[in-house]
């Protein structure tokens, strides 16, 4: 049996349906307990692991390890100290364990041949000493073509570790090349013609190094500005983050934020990076993050000078000054002389020094070079200028570009005469040309008049005082404010946000019985509300004790009115109608096909209620008084029985209450059947229940009873055993006086269930007939007798029942001697009917068998 509450719970509930379909137990087990499963092990004799190869140091560890400038030496192979060997020199050829304070490798050598060997050792694992592992020694110097990284060269008595191999040139690490004190060099680079000279030997490693990560491969200098264009981390090193580990996070910065750039560079993964400045920390954004570039050329400064005012003709005048830069390096610097007042795209002469570092650079002399003799200068008026080309780096189409910029540092006018002349200058008349024009300084000989003029250069920008307020802002206007220029009439103006209500002034309102309490927050200035706070439930309705004013039905819900004693709110709550309905229903499958219903009722209408059912246009109630209530439960079951035919007819239950009337529900033995086989959680049982509707179908066909919706329409079945041909005799034993036996027949109109037919008297009526120590009284029909033993259950269909007749006459009858012989000799609609009981009854037996 299933019981159900509107859904099937799951396999426990279809295990009970076939537990009390076949008779085994009368109540569901609680609990099924899960089998145990027990995993298998394969306990196999263990094996060698393959032999792996040693995981050497790359580049950057061995760099990291054995710093630059630092000292190989203290005792430690795998450490170094800060101070050089003092007493070096007397380890001789006698102290490769070390013993003079040189460190060793391996007991073997030191200083420059025990590093190199060192470095080779911790970068492959392996003794580059032993001719095995891939380490093999090579005297001739034609080994040097196929010279690599991770290799030990040794010339003329130094060893040497190549980290690089490019061309003809070779970058090595060395110790001990530098006054003989086991200081540690890296990245010095040597021809591999000078290494064939004096070559002795090379020492070829099993692999070539691994470099690492190494840093800016290149690194140019860079001032400017970059924008973010998202949300964008800044890191402690240009890298990819899965190619170095190292890299840590300095910051999340945020879209648009401005960021200062001091550099700009492309590391080993050839990724383009501006190096920036966070805070006081140094670190770098890629440059794909950023939006363009917007270049600083920083502060070019030009000081000391001393340049021409006015000379003999055939003289010569020095021109000396100090040139710097801040943040970018120089490029050149150039004094030009241009003939007149201006300066023009072509100078009369020039000299140009070339310059590579941030350092202070100077130009002087009377003839700074062949280009430029000034003592060869004609008579005439001149233009002397000076300027410096600086250069700035930026990302521009995925590649590092150069920007230079000529800076203007200083220019001035001067004349060259016939004759020499002391001119004396008054104080210079300044012209000012503004922030963005240039502006003068002539000095005027008091003497001759004579005038030259100093080039005043503009700075390129405005030098602004500080912002005043000309219109104060309030809580909720802008106010404004203006900024000057000091050197021109520029006047820059800016919006001064609204204070936005500075100073609360709280008022509180209390909580009613449906509005929360809070405090509002109003502006103590203007007076304008802000916000709320400081929210407190609603108290609810405090109601007087209902009254009814409707009660329910099985149709109509009822009313409650009940009344707040805080605020003489009304409340009309609804009463649900009275429950009359069914909340679970399940299948019955034993010598009756029946239908069981769960029902719920209203305790006011439980004595006078009664249960309407419809089956097949055939109506009957009954009084729920008399039907049984479930144990430890509010509901009631009662059962509805259906043939075989019938499992598509809708089963209709009704609750009536005199006049009142519920819900008409609805259901069929085909609705439920197709629930299960929905389920996979039930597959176990869809065979059965396949068969069950293939019987069904096959009773409706027989009967000629709604042929048109038959129960196994769109569900397959696979019962398809023949019914055998023979079954075990029958037997008759003994004898009782007054009666013969007749015959036996199955009877499965309504129900399947065994007749066993007798001849004989009105006698008969007063015999005893038992079959399982069960009484049945015999009934006279067409002048026989015959008595029935009704629920036979379908697996049951090939047990034998015996029939004990005034415990003197045995007849022994089984229900497959009928399905055999109707089989033989039936109609076609009958031999389906019974093939489809037989096949039932196959399914049901294998089923059980299962479970058992």
């Amino acid at each position: 049996m299933i019981d159900r509450k509107k859904k099937i719970p799951g396999f426990l509930a279809w295990l009970l349906v076939f537990v009390m379909v076949f008779g085994l137990i009368p109540v569901m087990p609680v609990a099924a307990e899960a089998a145990e499963v027990t995993e298998l092990t394969d306990l196999t004799e263990p094996t060698e692991p393959e032999p792996t190869e040693p995981v050497g140091l790359t580049l950057e560890e061995l760099m990291e390890k054995f710093p630059e400038g630092k000292y190989w030496n203290g005792g430690d192979p795998d450490s170094w100290t800060e101070k050089p060997c003092t007493h070096h020199g007397s380890c001789g050829k006698y102290g490769w364990n070390g013993w003079c304070g040189c460190n060793s490798f391996n007991g073997q050598s030191i200083q420059c041949m025990g590093f190199a060997e060192k470095l080779g050792f911790d970068a492959t694992g392996y003794n580059p000493r032993v001719n095995a592992n891939g380490w093999y020694t090579y005297s001739s110097s034609s080994r040097l073509s196929k010279l690599k990284a991770g290799d030990i060269v040794r010339r003329n008595g130094h060893s040497m570790y190549v980290i690089a191999v490019d061309g003809e040139t070779v970058t090595i690490a060395d110790c001990n090349a530098i006054n003989k004190s086991c200081n540690i060099r890296w990245g010095v680079t040597i021809s591999k013609s000078n290494l064939r000279n004096n070559f002795e030997h090379i020492r070829s490693a099993p692999r070539e190094l691994a470099i690492g990560y190494l840093g800016k491969c290149e690194d140019y200098p860079s001032s400017g500005t970059v924008t973010v264009q998202n949300d964008t981390m800044l890191r402690t090193h240009p890298c990819d983050i899965e190619a170095y580990e190292k890299s840590e996070d300095v910051a999340l910065v945020s879209a648009q934020t401005e960021l200062c750039v001091t550099g700009v560079c492309k590391n080993t993964e050839d990724q383009l990076w501006y190096e920036v400045s966070y805070g006081d920390q140094k670190c770098y954004v890629k440059a794909q993050a950023v939006a363009d570039f917007t270049a600083d050329f920083g502060s070019v400064t030009v000081s000391d000078v001393s340049a021409p005012v006015n000379t003999k003709k055939g003289s010569g005048f020095p021109i000396k000054g100090t040139v710097s830069s801040d943040t970018l390096p120089l490029t050149k610097v150039g004094a030009y002389i241009y003939e007149g007042a201006q300066v023009t795209d072509t100078p009369y002469m020039t000299s140009e020094e070339g310059v590579s570092e941030k350092f202070t650079y100077s130009i002087y002399g009377s003839a700074v070079d062949n280009n430029l003799t000034f003592g060869k200068l004609p008579v005439g008026d001149y233009t002397y200028f000076l300027g410096a080309e600086v250069t700035n780096y930026y990302v521009a189409e995925d590649a590092i570009q150069a920007e230079p910029l000529m800076v203007r540092l200083h220019q001035n006018t001067f004349r060259v005469t016939s004759s020499s002349y002391s001119h004396s200058f008054a104080e210079g008349v300044v012209v000012n040309g503004g922030c963005l024009e240039d502006g003068a300084v002539t000095y005027t000989c008091k003497k001759c008049g004579y005038a030259y003029t100093q080039t005043l250069f503009s700075t390129g920008e405005h030098t602004l005082g500080t912002w005043e307020t000309v219109q104060a802002p309030t809580c909720t206007e802008e106010g404004r404010a203006i900024q000057s220029c000091m050197g021109c009439d520029l006047t820059n103006e800016k919006t001064l946000p609204a204070t936005n209500h500075l100073s609360e002034t709280p008022v509180y309102t209390a909580p009613t019985c449906t509005e929360m309490g809070y405090t509002t927050l109003f502006c103590a200035d203007c007076g304008a509300y802000l916000y709320d706070e400081d929210y407190e439930a609603a108290l609810g309705h405090s109601y007087l004790e209902g009254v009814v004013t409707k009660n329910p039905t099985l149709s109509e819900p009822g009313q409650q009115q009940q009344v707040c004693t805080r605020c003489d709110h009304v409340a009309l709550t609804e009463i649900a109608c009275l429950t009359g309905s069914v909340e679970g229903w399940s299948l019955t499958l034993g010598g009756d096909l029946s239908m069981n219903f769960n029902l719920e009722i209203a305790e006011d209408i439980r004595d006078t209620a009664q249960v309407v059912i419809t089956v097949a246009e055939e109506t009957y109630s009954y009084p729920v008084s008399n039907i049984r209530q479930q144990k430890n439960s509010e509901t009631y079951r009662f059962s509805v029985p259906v043939s075989a035919a019938q499992m598509t007819d809708p089963i209709c239950v009704q609750v009536v209450n005199g006049e009142d009337v519920g819900q008409v529900m609805e259901y069929t033995v085909l609705q439920y059947a197709q629930t299960v086989l929905s389920d996979e959680s039930l597959s176990s049982s869809h065979d059965l229940i396949r068969e069950m509707l293939a019987y069904g179908a096959a009773a409706q066909v027989y009967f000629d009873y709604n042929v048109d919706d038959l129960a196994d329409q769109g569900i397959g079945h696979t019962g398809n055993a023949p019914i055998p041909q023979a079954w075990e005799e029958m037997t008759v034993t003994g004898n009782a006086e007054g009666i013969r036996f007749y015959g036996a027949s199955l009877v499965y109109r309504d129900k399947i269930a065994v007749r066993y037919y007798f001849v004989g008297s009105d006698e008969v009526a007063q015999m005893s007939f038992q079959a399982d120590g069960q009484s049945y009284t015999p009934v006279e029909k067409d002048g026989l007798w015959y008595v029935e033993i009704p629920g036979i259950l379908i697996q049951d269909l090939d047990e034998n029942i015996t029939l004990a007749v005034n415990n003197s006459l045995f007849i022994t009858y089984c229900p497959m001697h009928y399905v055999i012989r109707m089989n033989q000799k039936g109609t076609q609609a009958a031999k389906a009917l019974l093939n489809a009981m037989y096949n039932y009854h196959l399914a049901a037996e294998e089923y059980l068998n299962t479970r058992a």
